[in-house]
Parts: C-alpha cells; sequence; structure tokens
C-alpha cells in the first residue's frame, strides 16, 4: 500500500511516498446448504469402484483408508457426535484382525439410518446384511453397500 503525506509550506507540495508491503486479505464464504434439521455436511461422493479396486490391489491398505473416510463422514452427517474417531476404528480393525469392523458396519449402519431419517430418505435397515457378509469375509461388499448409500445421501441436497 503506497501512503502519501502532504505538507503544504507555500506553494511548493512535498510529497512523500512511504511503501509498505502490500497487504490484501481475502475473505473466503463457504456456504453450505443445510436442511430444514441443521444439517450441513454432505458426505463426499466416491466411487465404488475405484476403492473396490484400489484395495484388491493395495493388498488392503485403501481399505482401511476407505473405513475411515467413510467413518469420518458418518460422524462429520450426525447431528450428536460419537466418539469413535476414524483412527480408532481403523486402529482397533488391526487389532482384532477385523473382527471389530463386523461391529462397527453394524453400528454405521444404525447411524446411517439416522442421517436417512433426518434426511427425509427412507430409512434401510441392513445392518444385519452387513453383519453377514462381513463373517463371511465379504467386508468390502458391506463397505461398497455403505459406500452407495451415503452417494445416495449426498445427492440429496
Amino acid at each position: 500500500m503506497t501512503e502519501y503525506t502532504s505538507n503544504n509550506n507555500s506553494d511548493n507540495s512535498n510529497f512523500s511516498n512511504n511503501n509498505h508491503s502490500n497487504k490484501r486479505t481475502i475473505n473466503l464464504e463457504i456456504n453450505i446448504n443445510s436442511d430444514n434439521n441443521g444439517y450441513s455436511y454432505l458426505p463426499a461422493r466416491r466411487s465404488i469402484g475405484l476403492w473396490i479396486f484400489l484395495s484388491i490391489i493395495t493388498c488392503g491398505l485403501c481399505y482401511l483408508v476407505w473405513i475411515a473416510l467413510i467413518n469420518q463422514d458418518i460422524q462429520d452427517s450426525l447431528e450428536q457426535k460419537s466418539k469413535r474417531s476414524s483412527a480408532a476404528v481403523v486402529l482397533f480393525s488391526l487389532i482384532t484382525c477385523s473382527i471389530y469392523t463386523i461391529y462397527w458396519t453394524y453400528v454405521t449402519s444404525t447411524d446411517l439410518e439416522n442421517i436417512e431419517n433426518n434426511k427425509n430418505l427412507s430409512p434401510r435397515n441392513e445392518g444385519i446384511i452387513y453383519v453377514i457378509l462381513s463373517i463371511f469375509g465379504l467386508s468390502i461388499i458391506s463397505l461398497a453397500l455403505l459406500q452407495n448409500r451415503l452417494n445416495i445421501v449426498s445427492n440429496q441436497n
């Protein structure tokens, strides 16, 4: 910013030029559409096929990342936050050799039902299906179905 000061001593006007660093402030406003119930977070839409492919190629590493992302989307979408952090979900899944993941898919499904209720969508009680799929080693299908439901919720703006 350039600042000019004037000294009027007679007919001569002296201007001194004080150069200060140019500082600009940019104010960003992020407006998220919220529905009538006060929920303002929309879960991210993710490609289910891509995440299944990445989970297979990386020998399950992206599967754990996907669990953390879904958990974070669910926690951000809930009005009352639960105490399940994404890091804890992944850690417990590793420690218990994915037994915790079976429990987590059921609880996440019930949380997703609450979100669907609040978005005026018809909730689907699929928690038992997710548990059965996970018991038979198809937990990646459970994750894909959860992500599909999250994608539907994110489409409802």
